[in-house]
């Protein structure tokens, strides 16, 4: 598969496009990837920041402090409550880290 590529969240309510291809897959084992799975480890990857494309939908926010006490940014659809994707790093302003709930 090549860019683009799509997705949402599990209503359906929200649609994206992304329109570059991952800077890279990686399994994650910190504590925040294991509470946002709830499981041993949360899959991601990293894609430029303006490759996303919300085509439909809109999406909530909300900003905490993580564990380490980084920031972390959580987009996901008021609806059904899927994070649709989009943990933002926010040390690294101009990349997303996507992982998808299903």
């Amino acid at each position: 598969m090549t860019a683009p590529y799509t997705g949402g969240c599990q209503c359906k309510r929200i649609r994206y496009e992304i329109r570059a291809e991952s800077l890279t897959l990686y399994v994650c084992h910190c504590q925040e990837c294991q509470k946002q799975s709830s499981s041993a480890f949360g899959m991601s990857v990293l894609v430029p920041r303006d490759a996303l494309i919300i085509l439909q939908g809109q999406r909530k926010h909300y900003q905490r402090s993580s564990e380490s006490g980084r920031e972390v940014s959580c987009w996901f659809c008021g609806e059904c409550g899927g994070r649709d994707c989009f943990i933002t790093l926010l040390v690294i302003p101009k990349l997303l880290t996507l992982s998808q709930e299903r």
